[in-house]
């Protein structure tokens, strides 16, 4: 399975300074003031206990209706249609930021200013997020489109992108499409940093739609999110989140405990912190096993390695320690002797302590098989790699593991 990403681009553990008001007298123009501020209130702001950010919210959505009182009693006849429009476009967009759940009013505030101003992007974006709130996914798609045709924005691309996703279900066609939609918002603006980290969890998905035949995507992604993080994305913890998980992936597991942390310093909700516990704890289990060889005995170790001897034949057996000094030809094979099962719960890759023909201990760590497939791996008496590729990884005990990577 591929590693589960936050898919939130909301919320710093201060709250962000208030933004300056409006000229005093003009309700639209004050409203306003206050929708800017309660975005970047929702987007920016973070707190242990989510009833206190949704209170606070609330509480400036309020704060625009008090203010926007003298025009809302005024009889339709008496405003402007676009004063209208944009009335019901601050009210809708307040509602719909404050409340984290699909609210109908919002939905019939927006789709008023849609009806009323009909080439206002703005609104039709807006009403696209609300119905993507009330589940409606087709008619949202449809709403976000509309949007983009009359002028497109980077957000209005970047929830697209993430909606496609959603409605294609897993599948490499919808995985494209969410690339190259992302790709279009970091082109109308090489600066958001949110179109740099939308890119990036487009194509980490891509990478596992294409059932991890994604070639380079996974490292386009790791690009994309430093990127991202380059742009002001470092008040993003789903940024460090996400770029966490593809490097637990590949096994980078410095980088992914750093990450996990920087998540955790900006949302402490997040569980990212006892997501790098589990990691941790995962690693000290993986340096014990490889220094104490699994706990097997040297009766044991020597039968191993007789049969590694024996399925290699008349060839010289590779060794873990040779692969790692020198790649060897395409054609040469690793023998190994599966050991124990040193699994991660279900985050791939599933990894095994094994012995090579000198009885040195590493880890082997497959990619892309089935859970048949995988079954098979476990039981084996000797593991036969092929194009072997052996990489250096850290673990608790303050050595390096050998990780053997099989990635077909």
């Amino acid at each position: 399975p591929a590693p589960a990403l936050q898919g939130r681009m909301e919320e710093a553990t201060d709250p962000p300074a208030a933004l300056p008001s409006s000229e005093a007298g003009d309700p639209l123009a004050e409203a306003s003031a206050l929708l800017d501020e309660l975005r970047q209130y929702h987007e920016t702001y973070f707190c242990q206990q989510l009833s206190e950010k949704e209170a606070l919210l609330q509480g400036l959505c309020q704060r625009i209706d008090d203010t926007l009182l003298p025009l809302t009693s005024l009889r339709d006849e008496d405003q402007d249609p676009s004063q209208r429009s944009l009335m019901c476009l601050i009210r809708g967009r307040a509602l719909e930021t404050a409340h984290s759940a699909y609210h109908p009013e919002a939905e019939a505030l927006l789709s008023r200013a849609a009806k009323l101003r009909p080439e206002d992007p703005t609104a039709w974006a807006a009403l696209a997020h609300c119905l993507w709130k009330k589940r409606d996914l087709v008619e949202a798609a449809k709403a976000y489109g509309e949007s983009i045709r009359i002028r497109p924005s980077p957000e209005a691309l970047q929830e697209l992108s993430l909606l496609v996703r959603k409605m294609g279900g897993g599948s490499l066609e919808a995985a494209q499409r969410s690339v190259q939609l992302a790709k279009d918002a970091v082109n109308l603006d090489l600066s958001d940093h949110k179109s740099w980290y939308f890119l990036g969890n487009a194509q980490t998905a891509r990478f596992f739609a294409a059932a991890a035949a994604g070639g380079d995507d996974l490292s386009r992604a790791l690009r994309a999110y430093d990127l991202s993080e380059a742009r002001g994305g470092g008040v993003n913890p789903d940024l460090f989140f996400n770029r966490a998980k593809v490097h637990q992936y590949l096994q980078q597991y410095p980088q992914a405990l750093r990450d996990l942390r920087l998540a955790h310093d900006i949302d402490p909700g997040l569980e990212a912190a006892a997501a790098a516990e589990r990691l941790e704890a995962w690693l000290r289990r993986v340096g014990e096993a490889v220094e104490r060889k699994g706990r097997v005995k040297a009766k044991k170790v020597q039968q191993l390695m007789s049969d590694i001897a024996q399925a290699a034949g008349d060839e010289e057996p590779l060794t873990v320690e040779g692969v790692l000094a020198a790649p060897p030809p395409p054609e040469a094979r690793l023998h190994v002797a599966p050991v124990l099962s040193l699994s991660i719960g279900d985050t791939p890759p599933e990894c095994y302590l094994c012995l090579d023909a000198t009885g040195a201990a590493a880890v082997v760590a497959v990619y892309h098989l089935k859970p048949t497939s995988l079954r098979k791996v476990a039981t084996a008496r000797v593991l036969s790699i092929a194009a072997p590729r052996v990489v250096v990884g850290e673990a608790e005990n303050g050595g390096g593991v050998r990780f053997v990577q099989v990635m077909d």
